[in-house]
This record gives C-alpha cells, structure tokens and sequence, in this order.
C-alpha cells in the first residue's frame, strides 16, 4: 500500500494548500517540511492508551520522503517523527536566486518498489527586487530668460 499524499508545511508550521508559495525574496532561504504517513499497518486515527494520546507508527515499511527539482534530488534526510506518527523531510534551500523563479519543487514518498511513489508539488513565486531606473529628461525651457533643467526618474516593483 502507497503511503498517503505529502503534506507540505512552511518555516512556521503551516500547511501549505495551494500549488504557489511565496512570494520570497531574492536571496532568501525557503524553509519547506513535507510530512508523509501512511502505507501498511498505518492507521489514521488517534489511539488511546491509558490516558495518553498517540498516533501509530506511520507505515511498515516506512515511507522514504525526498525533495526534488527538475529531476535532482535536493534532499534525501528524513526521519521518523513518532509522537507525530509522520515521516518528515525538512528541505532548507539557501539563497533563492533568479533562476529559481517558478521552480516546481517535488516532494516525493515511496515506502516499496511495488507501488508508485506518491507526490505533491509546489512552484516558488519570487518578488522583483526594487529597480530604480533613471531616466533624466532635460528639457532645457526658456522662461523669462532662465534656463530650467527637468529630471524624472521612476521607481519600479513588480511581483512577478
């Protein structure tokens, strides 16, 4: 049996619910966990023991849980979180750059070689930098004999 779908968080534990995330800065670290249960002798739903609270383990055999783009693999240290009952993977990817505009970011579990993995997906949204373009328009007018010089200069931001 396939483990259950990812679920992504971000840096302050929130679950992430739609395909975007962000916006980030340029030069930011992107902070993403993805917490997997499921698959054989998983159970979803709270067991009661004594008068503690617990989840079950979160799948025999446990789910291997790995962050991906564009086919190569970002990171592949999991562990067991068991008072969770997930198997979680913390992805810190350091210093969002241009090119990482519009990345889709997988992550992916697979708890056997019978089964195909199961994976959720989400595409990094980054801000423009502030730009300040200058562009000076002298005009040279003549007024009651005094020459005035005119500068216009524009300030552009834009989340793209």
């Amino acid at each position: 049996m396939p483990p259950d779908k990812p679920v992504i968080r971000d840096r302050d534990g929130a679950q992430l619910l739609g395909y975007e995330i962000g916006s980030y800065e340029v030069d930011e670290d992107l902070v993403l966990d993805c917490d997997v249960t499921g698959g054989e002798g998983s159970c979803q739903v709270w067991c009661f023991l004594g008068r503690r609270f617990f989840l079950p383990p979160p799948g025999v055999p446990v789910p291997k849980v790995t962050w991906w783009k564009g086919g190569n693999l970002l990171d592949s240290s999991d562990e067991v979180l068991p008072r969770l009952g997930v198997v979680r993977n913390r992805l810190v990817y350091r210093g969002l750059k241009r090119k990482d505009l519009g990345a889709r970011i997988v992550c992916q579990a697979v708890n056997n070689n019978k089964t195909l993995p199961t994976s959720r997906e989400v595409k990094v949204v980054l801000n423009r930098k502030f730009v300040l373009t200058k562009n000076f328009l002298s005009f040279l007018l003549q007024r009651r004999l005094t020459l005035i010089a005119l500068r216009c200069s524009s300030q552009v931001s834009k989340k793209i």
